[in-house]
């Protein structure tokens, strides 16, 4: 048992310098590029404008950014219970898609959707390169129950 141990300390050792020497593979120059500003927090508040001007968070909305030019260039998420979301987009515009579609997943041609977007809400946002960028991007939405 004795000459056991130490050939397992060896393996061990051996292992794990293996593992480490794996966490530590140089990148390219164009995967460094990723870090340089053209990815972007975006955050902000949604909210249900009411028929009386209240303002109602939007609690677990859905939300659909498109970049501009690329049907499947889908990002989504969800808001929490106040209403905020934060997501990273890279730099170019996104088309904000808001819908609701009562027809579950199996959509059909009737299924028509609802636009949620109030009047005044742009319906894109531009993502800025740089450190001067906000990334506030607050939206409102006319509230299904109107």
């Amino acid at each position: 048992m004795k000459n056991k141990i130490p050939l397992i300390l060896i393996l061990v050792f051996v292992c794990s310098g293996w593992a480490y020497g794996q966490k530590n593979k140089p990148y390219s120059e164009e995967d460094a590029k990723v870090y340089d500003g053209r990815i972007q927090q975006v955050k902000g508040t949604v909210v249900y404008l009411e028929k009386n001007h209240e303002q109602i968070p939007a609690s677990g909305q859905y939300l659909v950014f498109q970049r501009e030019g690329c049907k499947d260039c889908l990002v989504a998420t969800n808001t929490d219970a106040e209403g905020h979301y934060k997501l990273f987009l890279g730099v170019g515009r996104y088309k904000l898609i808001v819908q609701f579609k009562n027809c579950g997943y199996a959509p059909t041609e009737d299924c028509a959707g609802h636009n949620y977007l109030a009047d005044k809400q742009p319906q894109y946002l531009v993502v800025e390169r740089g450190p001067l960028y906000s990334g506030e991007f607050n939206i409102e939405l006319v509230s299904p129950k109107r």
